[in-house]
């Protein structure tokens, strides 16, 4: 993964005040969370080049390329213990044991 600037026209959501538009935000595809966009800003996010997509900064984001689902689902493994998925998904994703939930 790299570093880039990102100027996409893309929305995944929006910032709505009083009835009206004032932002938009992007979609992170390795956490899900959303973050501001501002066109201009100059401001630095990660790039996948894996998923392709502009990333929300975070460091365990920048740092491995594990898709939310995968996040999503080994998290609820973990909570009930199926060792089956658990497997399945660290095959898959050798790192993701090594993220915080």
């Amino acid at each position: 993964m790299s570093i880039a600037i990102h100027d996409s026209t893309r929305e995944d959501g929006a910032v709505v005040e009083n009835g009206r538009q004032v932002g938009r935000t992007l979609l992170c595809p390795h956490c899900g969370g959303h973050f501001h966009s501002i066109p201009g800003s100059g401001k630095k996010r990660g790039w996948c080049r894996a998923c392709n997509k502009v990333l929300c900064g975070k460091a365990s984001c920048l740092k491995y390329c594990i898709p939310a689902e995968g996040r999503f689902e080994y998290a609820e493994a973990r909570n009930v213990q199926n060792q089956k998925v658990i497997k399945k998904l660290e095959g898959r994703y050798p790192n993701i044991k090594d993220l915080a939930f």
